[in-house]
């Protein structure tokens, strides 16, 4: 139930904010050591129409 105005303070700006779809906002993480990934994830936020969050899927990028 945050705000988007608590998730942007938590996890900063939105990598993608599609202005078509203003209900999902998307962010990027990764952990590199010199040329290796260790770690490559995606967060996608969805809101409600009232502008909290509904729900989020975290999606794993790595090959690992």
């Amino acid at each position: 139930g945050l705000s988007k105005e608590q998730v942007q303070f938590i996890f900063g700006t939105a990598l993608i904010k599609d202005p078509f779809r203003s209900n999902r906002w998307d962010y990027y993480y990764s952990v590199k050591v010199g040329n290796e990934m260790l770690d490559e994830s995606k967060l996608s936020i969805f809101f409600n129409p009232d502008g909290a969050v509904d729900n989020w899927i975290i999606e794993n990028l790595s090959d690992n």
